[in-house]
This record gives C-alpha cells, sequence and structure tokens, in this order.
C-alpha cells in the first residue's frame, strides 16, 4: 500500500507540473505581425514599436544623412517583452507613420525574443536648406550667385519676379532680364529631383541699381565700360532709341525700334519705349518675341502646339516652304500642316509620325490603311495620283481610282 501510495504522489506531482507549464505558455501570446512606426522627417529617421505593450524596436545602425540621399539601409531589432514571443516559423512586418519609400528587404528570427528586420528607405525626406547667400557678382556684370546646398540637384531662379530659371550650377548670367532704368534683384531656391524632398526656402539678393547715370560696372570678358547711357532710352529730339553700352545696334521704324543687344538678339520697343513679347505685328509681317525675354525667334518654333517657322529676319513664314532639304506647308496663320492636305486643287501628304513632321513625302505611301502614289517628277511634286493612269517611280504603270489607290 505504501508503494502504490508513493507512485500516486508522483504521478499528481507531474501532472501539476505539466499542468502548470502548460498554462504559463497558454499565458504567453504569440507575436505573428510587427508593426513598426517610421518618421522621416529633416534628414532624420527613427523607428519605435506600434505596440509598444508587446516589443521594443532598437535602431542598431544611426547613421547621420542628408536630405535627399537615397536606397539608405537600416537594421533594427525588435525584442519581446513579458508575456510575448515570436513566431518561429513567420513573422511579417507592417509599417506606419511616414512609410512612403520604405521596405522590408529581409527578417532574420535570433530567437523567439528577438527579431532582426532590414530596412530600406528609399529616400530622406525633408526641405532643403536655403542657400544661405546670393549676390551679385563683383567680377563679371549681371553674374548671379549663390552658395551650394547639400541635396540639391537644381536651382529655381526668380528674377524681379518676372522671370524664372531652372539652372544646374550655383551661378548664371542674368543680363538678358535686367531691367535697366530699374532697381533689379533676384531670388534662388534649392530643389531636388526627389519627390520626398521639398524646395527650400526662397533666398533674396541684393538690388542691384541700374537707375541713374553714376552706376558703372566693369564687364572684364568684353572689357565694357557699363556706365550712364544704358539700355535703349527715348530721345525727344530725334524720337529715336539711342543705343546704351548693351545695345549693338538699332533699327528704327515707323511704329519702334528694332534693338540687337550684346547677346546677339533683337528686341522690339514700341514708340513709348516698352519692350514687346509674344506674337507681334510689324509692318505687315508676323513676329514671335519670347514670353518674358522679348528676344526674337528664328527658326522652327513649338507655340501652342503648333509648329511655325520663322526666317533668319524673324518673320513668320506661310506657304509652300523649302527647308532643310524638304518641303512643308504653312498655313496663312503660319501653323505647319500635317497629314492628308487639299491644297491649291491637289492632294498631298504631309508626314505625321515619320521624321521630320511635316515633310512633304512622294513616292508610295500608306495613307488611312491604303496604298497611294504621291508624284515624284511630274508637277507639281507631291500632288497624289487619282483619276488617271500613271507610272511608278519603278516604272510600272498603273491605274489609280478617285481615292487615289489602285484599280
Amino acid at each position: 500500500m505504501k508503494g502504490k501510495r508513493f507512485v500516486a504522489v508522483v504521478i499528481t506531482c507531474l501532472l501539476v507540473l505539466v499542468s502548470s507549464i502548460t498554462a504559463l505558455a497558454a499565458n504567453e501570446q504569440r507575436v505573428r505581425q510587427v508593426e513598426i512606426t517610421v518618421t522621416n522627417d529633416e534628414g532624420t529617421v527613427a523607428f519605435a514599436s506600434h505596440e509598444p505593450e508587446k516589443y521594443d524596436v532598437l535602431l542598431v545602425d544611426s547613421d547621420d544623412f542628408d536630405i535627399g540621399d537615397q536606397e539608405i539601409y537600416f537594421d533594427v531589432k525588435v525584442v519581446a517583452k513579458n508575456g510575448y514571443y515570436f513566431d518561429d516559423d513567420h513573422v511579417s512586418v507592417k509599417f506606419y507613420g511616414d512609410k512612403s519609400g520604405v521596405k522590408r528587404d529581409e527578417i532574420d528570427i535570433e530567437n523567439s525574443g528577438e527579431v532582426t528586420i532590414s530596412i530600406t528607405i528609399r529616400a530622406i525626406a525633408g526641405e532643403l536648406e536655403e542657400p544661405g547667400n546670393a549676390w551679385w557678382s563683383y567680377d563679371y556684370f549681371g553674374l548671379a550667385e549663390w552658395d551650394e546646398v547639400d541635396g540639391a540637384d537644381r536651382y529655381i531662379v526668380r528674377v524681379n519676379r518676372d522671370q524664372e530659371l531652372t539652372v544646374y550650377d550655383t551661378s548664371v548670367d542674368l543680363r538678358p532680364y535686367l531691367r535697366y532704368g530699374k532697381n533689379n534683384y533676384f531670388e534662388v531656391r534649392a530643389d531636388s529631383n526627389v519627390s520626398a524632398v521639398d524646395k527650400s526656402s526662397w533666398c533674396r539678393s541684393d538690388d542691384l541699381d541700374l537707375r541713374g547715370d553714376d552706376w558703372e560696372y566693369q564687364y572684364s570678358d568684353y572689357n565694357w565700360n557699363w556706365g550712364g547711357n544704358y539700355g535703349p532710352s527715348h530721345d525727344d529730339n530725334t524720337n529715336h532709341y539711342r543705343p546704351g553700352s548693351d545695345v549693338v545696334t538699332s533699327t528704327y521704324t515707323n511704329v519702334g525700334t528694332w534693338v540687337k543687344k550684346y547677346d546677339g538678339y533683337w528686341y522690339f520697343y514700341d514708340k513709348y519705349n516698352n519692350r514687346k513679347t509674344g506674337w507681334q505685328f510689324i509692318n505687315n509681317c508676323w513676329y514671335y518675341l519670347q514670353p518674358g525675354t522679348g528676344r526674337m525667334l528664328t527658326g522652327w518654333q513649338y507655340i501652342n502646339n503648333h509648329w511655325y517657322y520663322m526666317q533668319a529676319s524673324g518673320e513668320m513664314l506661310t506657304g509652300w516652304q523649302f527647308i532643310n532639304g524638304y518641303w512643308y506647308y504653312m498655313q496663312s496663320s503660319g501653323e505647319m500642316l500635317t497629314g492628308l492636305q487639299y491644297i491649291n486643287g491637289e492632294y498631298y501628304y504631309l508626314s505625321e509620325s515619320e521624321s521630320p513632321v511635316g515633310h512633304m513625302v512622294t513616292g508610295w505611301y500608306t495613307v488611312e490603311g491604303k496604298r497611294r502614289f504621291f508624284s515624284t517628277v511630274e508637277a507639281p511634286v507631291g500632288h497624289m495620283y487619282r483619276g488617271v493612269a500613271g507610272v511608278d517611280n519603278y516604272g510600272n504603270y498603273f491605274e489609280f481610282k478617285r481615292d487615289g489607290t489602285v484599280r
């Protein structure tokens, strides 16, 4: 009897021990998903537990980074608190907060109480620093300069709030945008190609005073003396503009004056000394003067979704024009035509996609899904054969329907 009673006691103790262990395990909660709050601001990245009652998040690697830095790698360690443990088979990660551009690369389950997570940050977010200084060069007239900003890919320069430029250096020649007879200034801000990075605030230069006859700069590259006779100014005695030190030559018309400046461009000033911009009808011809600067533009110009051609003297061309070895047709409004066009009693095809766009096609060409032939020799060259018999450029004889297709 004593032996049986001892065995019974031992079994009872074992059952109590097993039930205690089972109860302890039941009290611990398994964690299958780690949730991390990310803050990414002004060059500082931090990671914190989204469920601090379950686990702590510790940053293993902590370095200083510049705003705009990309593909930054971090290791964070997640440590379970009492009463919690990590699933040995699978732990996933979920990000909160400033999670844009954050991804999990790898999870290493050290043990049931510790997990190491490799994390990649696409870019360090924040606002770029303002250029510390902005000044007018003492060596080169009209040259704007400023301090370099870490993380900046380019700079936005605003001149007198009239003109805005994108610059990829820390200086730019602003002579074409100066207002003679007035104070001038520029503002500059840093910008980045990284979407998570905001532009800096504006940094403003001092004024460049071009109002009186006593200002003088020495432009060393050309040894020009910039004196009081500045810019095109009005002469009441002759009703002409007298060229200043920045003017190469000027030509008077009955509606204003053309002025060619040091930068090689022509500008037009009306009789009230106003510099004109945009489309201008001058002496029965259309000209296009660049908005903002007033420069007379030449050659091909893409304006309001249409191509125009301005000859070397600035006049807009119309009708058939032979340019760089190709024929083009410009409407009376100056717009270049493309596609199948009926011009002066004949059909022509002006390229819609084949480079150069707009050029007159000759020979066989597929138009609207059908092969057609456009004259290569017979005048007018380029017209579509239709309702006639003809020979192509290979000597083959064809009869063409009224729509230009072959019978």
